[in-house]
């Protein structure tokens, strides 16, 4: 019998997902979320569409596919103090979906 031999490899933890998430993304990612904050910031809040994130993830991609799940960035900014929501349309609306950043309370 072939002794096993235990392998440093573990399964993720729950409390280790946003780390990991945060470490699977490309910088200009980040770069443009922390950049449409800022740039939309009013003092209480900061709102700018899904698709004004898109292009500007691909003009820093110079010009590369900017993949959906990239765009699920809620988990890392409510770890780092903000409140996020994502809004789209329901079934019988029709505008641009968005993002919204406030402060944590």
């Amino acid at each position: 019998m072939t002794e096993q031999r235990k392998s440093p490899v573990q399964p993720i933890r729950p409390s280790q997902v946003v780390r990991k998430k945060n470490e699977l993304l490309p910088d200009a990612v980040i770069e443009a979320f922390n950049e449409l904050i800022a740039e939309n910031w009013d003092g209480h809040r900061s709102t700018f569409k899904l698709g004004a994130v898109r292009a500007l993830i691909k003009n820093k991609l110079d010009g590369g596919e900017v993949k959906q799940e990239w765009l699920d960035v809620e988990p890392i900014y409510q770890k780092a103090g903000w409140r996020v929501v994502y809004d789209s349309p329901g079934w019988d609306e029709t505008y641009e979906p968005f993002f919204e950043f406030r402060k944590k309370s």
